[in-house]
């Protein structure tokens, strides 16, 4: 995907995980930042913490500087982890970024902002309660044909606000097989954040 944004003069920000001692895929950041994109680090330290603030921006700051003796970065984002009950989101509200050399947040930089807002989070674009928890940006401004439709091309050559686009690289096959793999993925993942769902607004409703 990056060799192909790059080949068609397109620039995106792709933002990592680390794994759970902080190790980032080294090769493929190199790669991608030598494209000319843009690398990001996709923070979960909160619900990797159990929730313990203190621990979760110590680690922040950890992985964030061990993902810059990789690659420049500037941004970043977080990760959704739905199974969670601690929202990662939460980590940088009030946090003078400035302190950490970060120019924003992917998405509380547009907290307050009318924004057209496209994402893959569940095997479909723009899921809804079930299939996407927590991957929301912006405040709702309208109803949008969505990348896969076949007004969505026109619609976009002629909309004059904000268009934010975020994919997820193992959501897109390259096979039948593959596809058909990640699908099932999906749909096992969807049923279970489902299932999550509902206990969570039983509990809220039983307090």
């Amino acid at each position: 995907m990056a060799e192909m944004e790059a080949e068609n003069g397109v620039r995106s920000t792709y933002y990592f995980r680390c794994s759970k001692d902080g190790v980032f895929p080294k090769q493929a950041i190199r790669a991608i930042f030598g494209m000319g994109h843009e690398v990001g680090y996709h923070y979960e330290c909160l619900s990797a913490c159990g929730g313990d603030r203190s621990a979760a921006l110590k680690g922040f700051e950890e992985n964030l500087t061990t993902l810059r003796s990789i690659a420049s970065c500037n941004t970043v984002s977080m990760h959704g982890a739905p199974l969670s009950r601690f929202s990662n989101q939460d980590l940088l509200i009030g946090v003078d970024l400035a302190n950490h050399g970060l120019v924003a947040d992917a998405s509380l930089a547009f907290a307050h902002s009318q924004v057209a807002y496209f994402t893959d989070t569940g095997g479909t674009w723009n899921g809804g309660a079930g299939e996407n928890f927590r991957d929301r940006v912006g405040l709702a401004s309208g109803i949008y044909p969505t990348p896969a439709s076949s007004e969505f091309s026109d619609w976009l050559n002629s909309y004059d606000n904000l268009v934010y686009v975020s994919t997820h690289p193992e959501r897109w096959a390259s096979t039948s097989i593959q596809f058909g793999v990640f699908l099932a993925k999906d749909r096992a993942t969807a049923l279970a954040k489902k299932a999550i769902y509902r206990y969570r607004r039983v509990l809220t409703h039983a307090h």
